[in-house]
């Protein structure tokens, strides 16, 4: 087995193409991907493109298809808590000449295993971290604010979800190397992206497919990561 390592910075689609020919040219069994979503969503498409002999962006991201093909095994090491790209078959990408951003979820691109050390998140940036609490808040209010309407046990769960992502983002600004604040969020995540809350709701997600496509213009953007250090984080 040959070790290559791909830097990604974001979910783009020409990161897809480079890994998929890498993994094709040293007859790469397994992806193991370590870090947050973006490392995740782009290792899922390039397990998929590096056994597919088609170009994946059109047959599987520009519009829903069908996989046919077993995309190469991928397992995860989780660095930065957010999104739930872990539980999921879910992905993000980016073609940055089409200016597009679109996900797909396919039950095939699940990960085989994710590592979920709390630990590995004690050296994320405070911008950073909160920014990822915020995208869960996000996923579980989207799906929470979805129909149907009555009352239902998924919406009880997704109350006591958010109560829980504010109170451990509360303690893990104050003490970043907090074990247990740090453990809950993961699972917050987790919880946010395994489909279970999402039972029986419509879930649209119109927020985030309006972030998409603003997100396909400003992906690059060299301000961003200055922005969310300059916050004031501990009026949260």
């Amino acid at each position: 087995m040959h070790g290559n390592i791909i830097f990604v910075d974001y979910r783009a689609s020409r990161k897809v193409q480079k890994g998929a020919a890498l993994a094709r040219e040293n007859h790469v069994d397994m992806i193991l991907a370590i870090g947050g979503g973006s490392v995740m969503d782009c290792c899922k498409a390039v397990s998929l493109a590096a056994r597919y002999e088609g170009d994946i962006w059109p047959d599987y991201w520009e519009r829903l298809g069908h996989i046919d093909v077993e995309p190469l095994p991928l397992g995860v090491i989780v660095t930065v808590v957010g999104t739930g790209s872990k539980c999921n078959g879910g992905a993000v990408i980016t073609n940055e000449e089409k200016k597009v951003k679109t996900g797909r979820d396919y039950l095939v691109l699940n990960p085989r295993f994710a590592l979920m050390d709390p630990t590995y998140t004690y050296s994320v940036p405070k911008g950073q971290m909160v920014s990822g609490s915020f995208d869960i808040l996000s996923h579980i209010m989207e799906t929470d604010f979805s129909e149907p309407n009555e009352d239902n046990v998924s919406d009880n769960i997704m109350e006591a979800l958010m109560k829980s992502v504010i109170r451990n983002l509360r303690a893990a600004i104050q003490n970043p190397v907090d074990y247990t604040a740090r453990s809950n969020l993961m699972w917050d995540a987790t919880m946010a992206e395994n489909h279970i809350i999402k039972m029986r709701k419509k879930c649209g997600f119109e927020c985030h497919n309006m972030e998409h496509q603003l997100g396909a213009y400003t992906f690059s953007c060299p301000f961003h990561e200055n922005l969310l250090d300059k916050v004031q984080w501990n009026t949260l």
